[in-house]
Protein backbone atom coordinates (compact mmCIF):
# COMPACT_ATOMS: atom_id res chain seq x y z
CA UNK A 1 0.00 0.00 0.00
CA UNK A 2 1.40 3.13 -0.56
CA UNK A 3 1.63 6.00 1.50
CA UNK A 4 -0.61 7.96 0.04
CA UNK A 5 -3.21 5.98 0.82
CA UNK A 6 -3.04 5.52 3.51
CA UNK A 7 -4.82 6.26 6.26
CA UNK A 8 -3.45 9.54 8.87
CA UNK A 9 -2.42 7.69 12.22
CA UNK A 10 -3.71 10.29 15.02
CA UNK A 11 -2.09 10.12 18.28
CA UNK A 12 -5.45 9.27 20.74
CA UNK A 13 -7.87 6.91 21.07
CA UNK A 14 -9.13 4.77 17.94
CA UNK A 15 -12.64 2.78 18.50
CA UNK A 16 -13.99 -0.34 16.55
CA UNK A 17 -16.65 -0.07 13.50
CA UNK A 18 -18.76 -3.16 15.08
CA UNK A 19 -20.56 -3.16 11.16
CA UNK A 20 -16.94 -3.77 9.73
CA UNK A 21 -15.99 -6.09 12.66
CA UNK A 22 -16.27 -9.81 13.12
CA UNK A 23 -14.84 -12.54 15.09
CA UNK A 24 -14.93 -16.20 14.25
CA UNK A 25 -14.22 -18.99 16.12
CA UNK A 26 -13.36 -22.76 15.09
CA UNK A 27 -13.20 -25.64 17.16
CA UNK A 28 -12.71 -28.83 16.93
CA UNK A 29 -13.76 -32.20 18.49
CA UNK A 30 -12.78 -35.63 19.35
CA UNK A 31 -14.49 -36.71 16.03
CA UNK A 32 -12.06 -33.92 14.35
CA UNK A 33 -15.41 -32.47 13.20
CA UNK A 34 -15.07 -28.62 13.29
CA UNK A 35 -17.46 -25.90 14.05
CA UNK A 36 -17.59 -22.16 12.95
CA UNK A 37 -19.07 -19.71 14.78
CA UNK A 38 -19.53 -15.82 14.37
CA UNK A 39 -18.90 -13.90 17.90
CA UNK A 40 -20.43 -10.61 17.93
CA UNK A 41 -17.55 -7.88 19.26
CA UNK A 42 -19.15 -5.46 21.38
CA UNK A 43 -17.01 -2.87 21.70
CA UNK A 44 -12.88 -2.30 20.87
CA UNK A 45 -10.58 0.20 21.20
CA UNK A 46 -6.60 1.31 20.89
CA UNK A 47 -4.85 3.99 22.39
CA UNK A 48 -2.31 5.16 19.68
CA UNK A 49 0.53 6.74 21.46
CA UNK A 50 2.49 10.50 19.70
CA UNK A 51 5.08 7.91 19.01
CA UNK A 52 3.41 6.58 16.61
CA UNK A 53 2.94 2.57 18.81
CA UNK A 54 -0.08 1.62 20.01
CA UNK A 55 -0.79 1.49 23.26
CA UNK A 56 -3.47 -0.65 25.42
CA UNK A 57 -5.73 -2.85 23.27
CA UNK A 58 -8.97 -3.45 25.14
CA UNK A 59 -12.17 -5.44 23.44
CA UNK A 60 -15.23 -7.14 24.15
CA UNK A 61 -16.64 -9.98 22.66
CA UNK A 62 -20.50 -10.54 23.08
CA UNK A 63 -20.55 -14.38 23.67
CA UNK A 64 -24.22 -14.64 24.59
CA UNK A 65 -24.57 -13.33 20.65
CA UNK A 66 -22.17 -16.47 19.35
CA UNK A 67 -24.07 -17.65 15.97
CA UNK A 68 -22.16 -21.28 14.47
CA UNK A 69 -25.45 -21.40 12.47
CA UNK A 70 -27.28 -24.18 14.54
CA UNK A 71 -29.81 -22.56 16.84
CA UNK A 72 -29.69 -25.69 19.47
CA UNK A 73 -26.23 -26.26 19.37
CA UNK A 74 -25.88 -22.40 20.11
CA UNK A 75 -28.47 -22.72 23.09
CA UNK A 76 -26.85 -25.32 24.43
CA UNK A 77 -23.34 -23.74 24.33
CA UNK A 78 -25.01 -20.76 26.10
CA UNK A 79 -25.89 -23.14 29.15
CA UNK A 80 -24.46 -22.88 32.53
CA UNK A 81 -21.92 -26.11 32.49
CA UNK A 82 -20.42 -24.61 28.83
CA UNK A 83 -20.50 -20.62 28.52
CA UNK A 84 -23.03 -19.56 30.93
CA UNK A 85 -24.03 -16.60 29.04
CA UNK A 86 -27.12 -15.88 31.34
CA UNK A 87 -24.44 -14.70 34.27
CA UNK A 88 -21.62 -13.94 32.12
CA UNK A 89 -22.25 -12.68 28.21
CA UNK A 90 -18.88 -11.24 27.21
CA UNK A 91 -15.18 -12.01 26.78
CA UNK A 92 -13.04 -9.49 27.62
CA UNK A 93 -9.31 -8.62 26.16
CA UNK A 94 -6.89 -6.00 27.81
CA UNK A 95 -3.41 -6.02 25.85
CA UNK A 96 -0.60 -4.26 24.64
CA UNK A 97 1.01 -4.68 21.33
CA UNK A 98 4.91 -4.83 20.54
CA UNK A 99 6.21 -4.77 17.40
CA UNK A 100 7.68 -8.35 15.37
CA UNK A 101 9.08 -7.86 12.10
CA UNK A 102 6.43 -6.39 10.26
CA UNK A 103 3.67 -8.05 12.35
CA UNK A 104 2.43 -7.68 15.83
CA UNK A 105 2.02 -9.93 18.94
CA UNK A 106 -0.64 -8.44 21.69
CA UNK A 107 -0.18 -10.19 24.77
CA UNK A 108 -2.96 -9.63 27.26
CA UNK A 109 -5.72 -10.88 29.69
CA UNK A 110 -8.78 -12.83 28.38
CA UNK A 111 -11.66 -13.00 30.87
CA UNK A 112 -14.64 -15.11 30.35
CA UNK A 113 -16.95 -17.12 33.00
CA UNK A 114 -15.04 -15.22 36.13
CA UNK A 115 -11.83 -16.99 34.79
CA UNK A 116 -8.73 -14.85 33.88
CA UNK A 117 -6.26 -16.42 31.47
CA UNK A 118 -3.27 -14.87 29.95
CA UNK A 119 -3.35 -14.68 25.98
CA UNK A 120 -1.15 -13.62 23.11
CA UNK A 121 -2.39 -12.47 19.56
CA UNK A 122 -0.62 -12.36 16.30
CA UNK A 123 -2.04 -9.44 14.18
CA UNK A 124 -0.97 -7.33 11.28
CA UNK A 125 -2.36 -3.35 10.79
CA UNK A 126 -3.20 -2.29 7.25
CA UNK A 127 -3.95 1.80 6.99
CA UNK A 128 -6.39 3.21 4.28
CA UNK A 129 -8.69 5.48 3.26
CA UNK A 130 -11.16 4.65 5.84
CA UNK A 131 -9.46 3.62 9.22
CA UNK A 132 -7.14 0.80 10.14
CA UNK A 133 -7.83 -2.98 9.26
CA UNK A 134 -6.93 -4.98 12.17
CA UNK A 135 -6.25 -8.81 11.77
CA UNK A 136 -5.68 -10.97 14.77
CA UNK A 137 -5.32 -15.12 15.63
CA UNK A 138 -5.58 -16.18 18.74
CA UNK A 139 -6.14 -19.95 20.28
CA UNK A 140 -7.54 -20.58 23.65
CA UNK A 141 -7.85 -23.28 26.05
CA UNK A 142 -11.57 -24.06 26.34
CA UNK A 143 -10.61 -25.31 30.25
CA UNK A 144 -8.70 -22.71 31.48
CA UNK A 145 -12.04 -20.59 31.03
CA UNK A 146 -13.59 -23.45 33.31
CA UNK A 147 -15.62 -25.03 30.56
CA UNK A 148 -15.97 -28.56 31.15
CA UNK A 149 -17.20 -30.38 27.88
CA UNK A 150 -16.22 -33.86 27.15
CA UNK A 151 -13.52 -33.72 24.22
CA UNK A 152 -16.27 -35.43 21.87
CA UNK A 153 -18.39 -32.57 22.17
CA UNK A 154 -15.63 -29.84 22.50
CA UNK A 155 -12.29 -29.65 21.36
CA UNK A 156 -9.95 -28.62 24.15
CA UNK A 157 -8.45 -25.69 21.95
CA UNK A 158 -10.96 -22.85 20.26
CA UNK A 159 -9.33 -20.85 17.51
CA UNK A 160 -10.41 -17.13 17.41
CA UNK A 161 -9.46 -14.95 14.23
CA UNK A 162 -10.59 -11.80 14.08
CA UNK A 163 -10.83 -8.84 11.34
CA UNK A 164 -11.73 -5.40 13.17
CA UNK A 165 -11.73 -1.87 11.33
CA UNK A 166 -10.72 0.91 13.31
CA UNK A 167 -11.36 4.78 13.06
CA UNK A 168 -10.02 7.84 15.53
CA UNK A 169 -12.42 8.52 18.12
CA UNK A 170 -14.75 11.83 18.11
Amino acid sequence: MSAAAAYELRTGRWELVASASTARISVGNFARRVVTGDVPIRSASVELGADGVPGQVEAVLDLAALDTGNSRRDADLRKPKLLDTARHPDLTFTGTPARIGDDWQVRGRACAREHEVAVTLSASLATAADGVSVTADTDLEVRAFGVRAPRLLIGRTVHVHIEARFIPAA
